[in-house]
């Protein structure tokens, strides 16, 4: 039998700061929604950018980090929709003989 997930509220969790020598926190403010999340990577997340929803409207949010990397991006669809981020640390010898690469997988629900 699979086990059965509600979602009975909603608040806001804040869980610490990671990252690099050199970084500093960010706040972007209070939205309704998130409509699109950007990430920037390679061996790490080097910049992360996010596309709110205020009242309706898409606003767009700085970008935090810095300039190399992949970028991918993933869209709820709607400001009421839910993005799950997925960070895995793989060995690919193809890509990366001597490092292991961050993939990031944003998925939608």
């Amino acid at each position: 039998m699979e086990a059965e997930k509600k979602i009975v509220g909603r608040r806001t969790i804040k869980v610490g700061l990671w990252g690099g020598h050199g970084g500093t926190s960010w706040d972007d403010g209070s939205f309704n929604g998130v409509r699109e999340i950007t990430l920037v990577y390679d061996r790490c997340i080097d910049s992360i950018r996010v596309k709110y929803d205020k009242n309706g409207k898409p606003v767009q949010g700085e970008k935090h980090g810095g300039n190399g990397g992949h970028r991918t991006a993933s869209s709820c669809g709607s400001p009421q929709g839910f993005l799950f981020l997925d960070l895995m640390e793989s060995d690919d010898e193809l890509t990366q003989p001597d490092h292991n690469q961050l993939r990031p997988d944003l998925t939608k629900f």
